[in-house]
């Protein structure tokens, strides 16, 4: 039976630790790709990461969800996308300025920040090729795919009592997504389905993160990391090992896939 596989990439696919893919994940996703399933990238990453990933994975996947389902491709081609026009009032510049947190985000051309701080510079090093350009005057005149607050945990219910209409991913712990509730790696995950004629039950997530709750909850499988976010694993329906302790290859033969 053809089955659709969605993979996460940071600390799922690639390790933060180690700055590298698993061998045995290399080989996973070749053993997959030859048995004919569908395998798709799901990832907070926008596009400037693409060439990146390739690299990093050693495979082309078969479409891409990018910046948690503002993008969508199949192949190389761009079947959705989504702006984001918060930032549009000025009531999101006005509470960072108000609570000293960076505001940023990914733009059609690069991904922004008005200013690089302690928090921003830490995003920075524990994301590798991830380097936002710093313009003091962002967000003013770009056009927005996904808005990136720089705020810690305790932070975020002095934007999510305002912003009511969002769902609030977390990818880091200075780290925090703004994407609007039509959007997110489910609805990603729902069009690629609906296109390839494959239903919920013969798909597979895997993921870390607190971006990657509606992924796990889109799928017939859903796969935390051993190493993920307590909030996914409650989401969870197995738990894999950890990305350096070739947790997708344990968790794919488990499964019978490889």
């Amino acid at each position: 039976m053809r089955k659709c596989l969605f993979f996460d990439f940071d600390n799922t696919l690639y390790s933060h630790k180690t700055k590298r893919v698993p061998e045995s994940a290399k080989k996973a996703l070749s053993d997959l790709r030859a048995q004919g399933h569908y395998i798709v990238l799901a990832t907070g990453r926008g596009l400037e990461s693409k060439d990146f990933i390739r690299q990093e994975c050693g495979f082309d996947f078969d479409a891409m969800i990018l910046l948690n389902g503002q993008q969508v491709f199949i192949g190389d081609k761009l079947v959705f996308e989504h702006h984001e026009t918060i930032a549009e009032s000025g009531l999101l510049s006005q509470l960072t300025t108000k609570y000293d947190i960076p505001l940023g985000g990914w733009t059609e051309h690069s991904v922004m920040v008005n200013r690089i701080d302690s928090r921003v510079a830490k995003v920075i090093s524990d994301f590798t090729n991830f380097n936002p350009l710093e313009d003091s005057t962002f967000p003013v005149g770009f056009s927005i795919y996904m808005v990136h607050l720089y705020a810690k945990q305790n932070e975020e219910p002095l934007f999510q009592e305002v912003f009511k209409d969002f769902i609030f991913n977390r990818s880091h712990e200075y780290l925090l997504n703004l994407i609007p509730k039509s959007a997110g790696k489910g609805t990603g995950i729902s069009m690629i389905l609906e296109k390839e004629g494959i239903e919920k039950e013969d798909s597979i997530a895997f993921g870390d993160g607190y971006n990657d709750v509606d992924m796990l909850q889109s799928v017939g499988v859903g796969i935390a990391m051993g190493d993920g976010a307590d909030n996914l694993k409650k989401v969870a329906t197995h738990i894999a090992d950890t990305p350096d302790n070739d947790g997708i290859a344990k968790m794919l033969r488990q499964l019978e896939l490889v």
